[in-house]
């Protein structure tokens, strides 16, 4: 409930001109849509769901605007009326048109024109995660960051976005996690960075091994008349399937094994389908996965690309080069969302995902050579890598205001120091305003929030966490503003700060940040 009441009191309405209704002209356009239009469109019968005898001869937002373009192009197109009904004259279509079209252009221009002011807007997910970036130095997944609406690829129009008390929710849970990991990072001295090397063909081959063993030793087993019990199947069932796919399951792994480079690297194939190197990670730098190794015989350019994932996250794509016999390295540079600090990537062929039938299909259309047997592999692997971290120039703001001019992880003016509290509070929420001074009474609740927070033997990072997240969940932050009415500005200009929020928000829609 207190943030809640916190939210209101960090509202700011903004009064907006409305532009006026554009008016129809009944008298021009009514007698048309009686002669030839209310016999399918009336009251009777409703063609397509439209009728005209309850006409609104007003355009007063995008919908009434879009409902009188339909029927402008329907008269434009000839489609109306249809042919086996009563034609209208050419010279009365022609003031129709005219006069319909000089309405829908009014309005249309009248809906998007706001004398120069831009409707306050809620950030969509791109900018939300660019402002958590720039403010703390990690990154925040666009899949944890709640949905812009309805709006399709139209994600920075005012208009067409909601907020509710359940976005509210969402995002107070969210800035939580920001200002918890916040508060654990960015109070982290930097690291050294390193390279963690892994040699995946050690894995892969002594557990194929293993399991070759115990399956060729199941199946002796059986053959010399011993059940599936005594074989030491765990069923019946088990020893049916195992039988069933002995191929898949026996001899391509055998045959893998006598593959000419599989003692100092991996065939990515059916048998061997990825390998993964992982590491636990900073989440304000960035990391370097290093794939070495080559490609096998002369695949389709399509087979020599492999795809790097970890979770449900893609990190990237990369076209291998080299041969086993003179293996190459290729890099991909990454860094791991919050969530978790374990960098894991898993490297695979760019292939179809799915049956063994449908990539035997995907392989023969490309025309791979069938020197190996199936699964006919395009990637051979010598080791990955990662190395790291790699972090930026510049610190993150966030660091700056807790460490000004000092190295980050020593004790600050503000970190767990309950006395200049209320000082911090109000150097973040300027910071997270976007430079805009919170008003005294916002900043005396979110210190009693604080204090309170204290008092109920929360630590001073606990506390603190609770107060910037109902900052990073209000109005001020989540919402794009101007400061003031367009006509209480000179000439109707944007200030320096508008101006450079605006860019920066343009900037960072251009760029490709990889989140």
């Amino acid at each position: 409930m207190k943030a809640f009441i916190l939210l209101a009191v960090s509202c700011i309405t903004a009064a907006s001109a409305v532009p006026k209704d554009v008016v129809i002209s009944k008298d021009t356009l009514k007698p048309f849509l009686d002669n030839y239009c209310i016999k399918c469109h009336g009251p009777k019968k409703q063609k397509g769901q439209v009728r005209f005898d309850e006409s609104l001869w007003e355009i007063t937002d995008n919908d009434s605007a879009q409902r009188w373009q339909d029927v402008l192009d329907q008269l434009n197109g000839g489609d109306m009326p249809p042919e086996d009904e009563k034609q209208p004259p050419s010279a009365e279509l022609a003031t129709v048109l005219d006069s319909l079209t000089g309405s829908v252009n009014a309005a249309r221009k009248r809906l998007t024109d706001h004398g120069g002011e831009i409707k306050m807007r809620r950030l969509n997910k791109r900018e939300y995660a660019a402002t958590i970036r720039d403010l703390f130095g990690f990154d925040v997944s666009i899949h944890d960051i709640p949905d812009d609406g309805e709006i399709a690829t139209f994600d920075t129009v005012g208009a067409e976005q909601f907020f509710t008390s359940a976005h509210f929710e969402k995002y107070l849970k969210l800035g939580r996690e920001v200002a918890r990991t916040a508060l654990l990072y960015n109070t982290s001295p930097r690291r050294p960075s390193t390279k963690e090397r892994t040699q995946p063909e050690t894995r892969v081959n002594k557990k194929m091994r293993e399991q070759l063993a115990d399956r060729d030793r199941k199946k002796t087993l059986t053959d010399a008349g011993k059940n599936w019990k005594q074989a030491g199947f765990k069923d019946e069932g088990e020893a049916k399937i195992l039988f069933s796919q002995w191929d898949s399951r026996a001899e391509m792994p055998r045959s893998y094994l006598q593959y000419p480079h599989v003692k100092t690297g991996v065939y990515n194939s059916n048998v061997a389908k990825w390998s993964n190197v992982s590491r636990h990670t900073d989440l304000r730098a960035d990391y370097l996965v290093r794939v070495h190794g080559g490609i096998v015989e002369d695949p389709h350019e399509l087979r020599k690309i492999i795809r790097l994932t970890g979770g449900d996250r893609i990190h990237g794509t990369l076209q291998m080069a080299g041969t086993p016999e003179k293996p190459e390295s290729v890099t991909l540079r990454t860094r791991q969302p919050m969530g978790s600090s374990h960098l894991s990537i898993r490297v695979q062929e760019n292939a179809p995902n799915s049956t063994v039938n449908t990539r035997r299909r995907y392989y023969d259309l490309l025309k791979h050579p069938r020197k190996y047997p199936d699964p006919r592999p395009s990637i051979w692997m010598d080791w990955l890598e990662i190395e790291g971290p790699i972090y930026p120039e510049q610190r993150p703001r966030f660091e700056d205001l807790l460490y000004p001019g000092i190295a980050t992880g020593k004790n600050g003016p503000f970190l767990n120091h309950d006395a200049a509290a209320r000082e911090f509070i109000e150097e973040f929420t300027t910071l997270a305003f976007r430079r805009k001074a919170p008003v005294p009474a916002y900043l005396d609740a979110l210190h009693r929030t604080f204090l309170e927070g204290r008092a109920a033997k929360l630590n001073y990072k606990q506390a603190m966490a609770e107060v910037m997240a109902i900052v990073l969940s209000s109005p001020s932050f989540l919402f794009i503003q101007e400061a003031a009415p367009a006509q209480d500005r000179p000439h109707g200009f944007l200030d320096n700060r508008e101006l450079a929020i605006r860019l920066s928000y343009f900037l960072w829609s251009l760029s490709l940040i990889h989140i």
